[in-house]
């Protein structure tokens, strides 16, 4: 049969294949893993299932144990930072307080910041306007971290009105304050009550007019807390009560407003107390109606953060003292600079050859030891003049350098039977004029302990004398510390300088001051001294290079060693009879010097011939130099020898161990 070739035969075109969803799951068991695939639909939205079975895997062997942070012994004061510790126990070196639950964990910080992990706080805290609130660990006398700060490093304070870091102590009769792990202790007196206080710069109290306060303690576990609203003005006299409540009978916190503005935070311990006010372990004072010192765990009152340290000692460092008490023994370790120069007195003198520099004070590059005055113990005579580098001895009058009282060298000012004597310095007006000063001076010894005053002037010259106008600042100044504060207004006057005065009154049969350091400085309070017990101690001693240098400015010595034949210049001769010599100097001097003396022989030298000298003038050619001065030097015509103009020329001492020249530039001259 035939075949017919039909060609290609194509039919009508089909619908398009699809999918619909794709979906997977996957069960948690252990076993062979497998996966199960199912589909449903049409072709054109084709559904797909994937089921997955047994992808978890079987248990992995137990793994090394891991250093533990967990400990269930008792801690102890010796905590690192950063233990974790369970403990029912107070943990006092690092100053955890109250007594945790037995589930919670207290964490230390470096910071020192603690909050229960199980009760973490996130409550707002106000700050504190006390410093070194914190009393739980035994005091800083015991290592770095541990509080309160307890720079005097006494645990006993008795009949002492300074106790820890910034807070005072009084009472009628005597008191006693213990220093414990466990907090302060106020020790019951049965016939007075004792109050430990801290007293808040008065510019707080007058910002707070009117405005609501707290105060706060945690005692022993326990809240004590009140509020109050400070009186919208400053009592005129005495003390206004803004809040007091009690811990417990004839134990209370209670705060108080002063006439200058200070609010005072007292904690009390009354006669009537059943027994000693102990375990006080931390107290705020803060802004605002209600208490963020502490929050309850349990039972137990804990405290919502610790203050850190190192910003607690420093608040407590730059404490200033009252100036209106100078005799206040709290111990300011932020010294300010002193505006006077040479002022550190206890030494043989820098012209006395010692084994320590420290012995070498005061700088006395004019090698007195008695200045200006005769070998009469009770009458002495003389003209004004200059003494120790940059002091003025005024009228007649006596210093010893050098004078040895109780096994220390003070410096002596002594009075004659009919005129006083004067110290003095001076300081440019601009340094202080429209500031607040505090000028001080530290009295080892008077003779009569009567007659001395410390004061501060406004004056046109060292030589003025003192009047009621121009005298700005007085205290009487006797055995200890005194000091005196003042702002500077020159504004009337328009003087020059002022004039830091140390004076003694004239007396029948003589008198005198032991002289152990004085300080001018900018603020309201001295930081020149603090006392440790019944003893006044210096806050630092000068260095002793730095003080020469600045001793320099206004005086220099040529030949210092007193070497025979010392060289102090070069120069060249300008005329047969003089030359001009080249001094340098070791450190720039206030303006252009003059002579104040030269001592011994002095020759110019030009290699072969020696020729005297008859004269030395600072150069009136005003050739100067930062670090030099241009010395005129005239030979002694009477001779033969004549200067070859032109020629180089050596300037030195000659044969004679007491040749100087002082050279002198201070503010008068």
């Amino acid at each position: 049969m035939p075949t017919i070739d039909l060609g290609k035969v194509v039919g009508d075109t089909g619908a398009a294949a699809g999918f619909g969803t794709v979906s997977a799951t996957v069960d948690a068991n252990t076993g062979t893993p497998s996966v199960t695939v199912s589909t449903s639909g049409s072709n054109t939205a084709k559904n797909i299932s994937f089921a997955f079975k047994n992808l978890k895997g079987a248990k992995g062997d137990t793994g090394a144990t891991g250093p533990s942070l967990i400990s269930s012994s008792t801690p102890t004061s010796g905590l690192a930072d950063g233990v974790l510790e369970t403990s029912s126990n107070l943990v006092t070196r690092r100053g955890i307080t109250g007594t945790p639950s037995s589930d919670s964990t207290a964490l230390i910080t470096a910071g020192g910041v603690y909050n229960s992990i199980n009760t973490l706080k996130t409550t707002t805290v106000n700050p504190n306007l006390l410093y070194n609130w914190y009393f739980l660990g035994g005091g800083s006398q015991i290592g770095e971290g541990t509080f309160p700060i307890n720079q005097r490093g006494m645990t006993i304070y008795q009949n002492t009105s300074t106790i820890i870091d910034n807070w005072k102590a009084s009472c009628a009769s005597s008191y006693r304050i213990n220093v414990n792990s466990s907090g302060i202790e106020i020790v019951r007196n049965s016939t007075d009550y004792i109050i430990v206080y801290q007293d808040t710069d008065p510019a707080i109290g007058k910002l707070l007019l009117g405005k609501s306060i707290t105060i706060s303690a945690v005692v022993s576990g326990s809240l004590v807390t009140s509020s109050g609203t400070v009186p919208s003005s400053l009592p005129s006299s005495g003390s206004s009560l803004i809040t007091s409540t009690y811990y417990q009978t004839g134990q209370s916190i209670q705060a108080y407003l002063r006439p200058s503005g200070a609010i005072s935070f007292g904690i009390v311990c009354y006669a009537n107390a059943s027994s000693n006010f102990s375990g006080i372990q931390a107290v705020k004072l803060e802004i605002g109606s209600s208490q963020t010192l502490a929050h309850t765990e349990g039972s137990t009152w804990v405290v919502n953060e610790i203050p850190d340290y190192r910003t607690e000692l420093t608040r407590c460092l730059t404490t200033t003292i009252d100036s209106s008490n100078p005799f206040s023994n709290l111990y300011p370790m932020h010294v300010n600079p002193n505006l006077l120069i040479n002022s550190y007195f206890l030494g043989k003198g820098s012209s006395a050859v010692t084994a320590s520099v420290y012995d070498n004070f005061p700088i006395n590059q004019r090698n007195y030891t008695t200045t200006f005055g005769t070998s009469n113990y009770y009458g002495y005579s003389g003209n004004a003049k200059w003494s120790i580098d940059h002091w003025y001895l005024h009228t007649s009058q006596c210093l010893l350098v050098n004078a040895v009282y109780n096994r220390l060298s003070y410096l002596v000012l002594r009075s004659s039977d009919t005129t006083s004597a004067n110290l003095r310095q001076i300081i440019p007006i601009d340094r202080v004029d429209g500031r607040k000063i505090t000028a001080s001076v530290l009295i080892g010894l008077m003779n009569y302990g009567i007659g001395g005053t410390l004061s501060l002037s406004l004056v046109d010259s060292i030589t003025d004398g003192q009047t009621s106008t121009n005298t700005i600042a007085s205290v009487t100044a006797t055995t200890g510390l005194n000091s005196v504060s003042v702002t500077v207004d020159n504004s009337s006057l328009n003087k020059k300088y002022l004039m830091f005065n140390i004076r003694l009154s004239e007396r029948t049969d003589g008198n005198a001051i032991y002289l152990a350091a004085a300080k001018l400085e900018l603020g309201g309070a001295q930081t020149l001294a603090h006392r440790e017990g019944a003893t006044w101690v210096i806050n630092e001693v000068p260095d002793y290079a730095t003080e020469l240098e600045k001793c320099r400015r206004y005086l220099n010595v040529l030949n210092t060693e007193r070497v025979s034949y010392g060289v102090v210049g070069i120069g060249l001769a300008y005329s047969t009879t003089n030359a001009y010599i080249f001094v340098p100097l070791s450190t720039p001097m206030l303006k252009a010097p003059i002579i104040e003396s030269r001592s011994g022989s002095w020759r110019l030298h030009d290699y072969k011939t020696y020729i005297d000298v008859s004269s030395v003038s600072v150069s009136s050619s005003n050739i100067t130099y930062n670090n030099s001065v241009i010395l005129d030097v005239a030979i002694n015509t009477q001779l033969e020898s004549r200067l070859v103009i032109g020629q180089t020329y050596l300037f030195h001492a000659y044969n004679n161990s007491g040749s100087q020249i002082i050279l002198r530039s201070e503010f008068n001259d």
